[in-house]
């Protein structure tokens, strides 16, 4: 896998997304990503996705 030009030097790993349906929106828990030693938290929610301008609200939060 190739990012910027270079390597990943450790894969990306998410072990699972827990969603939440419903008509007008898609909505994620709060999961973690990791690679190596950094762990960043993320959530999501994709709202008027049948619309033609559809929202993504993404949040992504390095832990320390």
């Amino acid at each position: 896998m190739q990012a910027s030009g270079k390597d990943i030097p450790q894969p990306v790993q998410i072990k699972a997304i827990n969603l939440a349906l419903t008509p007008g929106e898609i909505r994620s828990d709060n999961f973690p990503i990791v690679s190596g030693g950094t762990t960043v938290n993320a959530q999501f929610s994709l709202r008027n996705f049948t619309s033609k301008v559809p929202l993504v609200d993404a949040t992504l939060k390095a832990l320390i």
